[in-house]
């Protein structure tokens, strides 16, 4: 049996043809099985990543990358996705989009959908689009939520990327523009200080639930005004205290430790605590009666 003739040391795990005819890589060694054709022309050594969508966005990227033009740049979700941005999860995750600056036109090939925009790109291995540019562009064709989910992404507690000044700036100079009016109701219901898109969504849950709408990522204290930590949605008028359990909660032994501790001085301080995950997305109603049933024992009225 043959073995298969080894690829050059110096080819990427993602390259052209044509790259790899440069390097001494036949065309019939270019159709091996350890070669994945992901786009037309680019060739593959690497798998694309299985299971989360943003790994499979962000593998695709990379793949097409050795394709981009001078002046052709990630834009849209893939942008958002490079950026480390959550994006919905019905996005299509084998669709790259790839942007140009008009009179140039965008690409067109299986896998890709070219668009024209009149943006500078932030240059690099992966050129991309600005972090609000990317979301605007998106704002014809996601939903209010998805929009909102976003922008809590760009203005989150830890490491944000722009300011609320700079969203708005951008919002209102976006004026005009397909889907402007569905950005613009967006950006009013963005809030800064997000940890995850589930706080987001669920902070929506409970505003359309006809609940007052908490604070999130807020300090919690005791009677002598000394913090206990912060918790992930927060009534301060009537001490409840809303958690979402995401899956870092459990990341360690120390983390495990340090929420139940924490969680466990809030209740000693007198706060209601209300634990929530992913699980109780599907049980929304009974959720809200839980909060709404907090809230009034505390001396809430509707």
């Amino acid at each position: 049996m043959t073995s298969r003739t080894q690829l050059h040391a110096d080819l990427p795990l993602h390259f052209t043809t044509s790259q790899g005819q440069q390097a001494g890589v036949g065309l019939g060694r270019m159709r091996g099985r350890d070669l994945s054709a992901p786009f037309h022309g680019v060739r593959s050594s690497q798998p694309v990543a299985e299971g989360n969508p943003a790994d499979i966005i962000r593998t695709r990227a990379e793949q097409y990358a050795p394709r981009l033009r001078p002046g052709q740049f990630f834009c849209e979700s893939t942008a958002l996705v490079l950026l480390g941005l959550p994006i919905p999860g019905r996005e299509p995750i084998d669709v790259v989009h790839v942007g140009v600056r008009p009179p140039h036109n965008p690409p067109r090939t299986r896998g890709v959908r070219g668009h024209q925009y009149g943006v500078d790109a932030i240059s690099g291995r992966l050129p991309h689009c600005q972090p609000l540019e990317a979301w605007i562009q998106c704002a014809s064709r996601m939903n209010l939520d998805d929009l909102i989910m976003i922008g809590d992404g760009l203005v989150c507690r830890r490491r944000p990327l722009v300011t609320l000044g700079e969203m708005e700036s951008a919002v209102l100079a976006a004026r005009g523009a397909r889907g402007a009016v569905r950005l613009e109701e967006a950006f009013g219901l963005v809030r800064p200080g997000t940890d995850s898109p589930m706080e987001t969504l669920w902070r929506l849950v409970i505003r359309r639930g006809g609940l007052p709408e908490p604070l999130v990522n807020a300090p919690v204290w005791d009677a002598r005004g000394r913090s206990l930590g912060i918790g992930d949605m927060v009534y301060p008028q009537w001490r409840v205290v809303i958690e979402y359990e995401g899956g870092y909660h459990f990341a360690t032994d120390t983390q495990i430790h340090d929420d139940i501790n924490r969680l466990a001085s809030f209740v000693d301080a007198g706060w209601t605590v209300i634990r929530i995950d992913k699980g109780h997305f599907a049980q929304r109603g009974v959720i809200l009666r839980r909060i709404r049933l907090a809230l009034t024992k505390a001396g809430w009225r509707d």
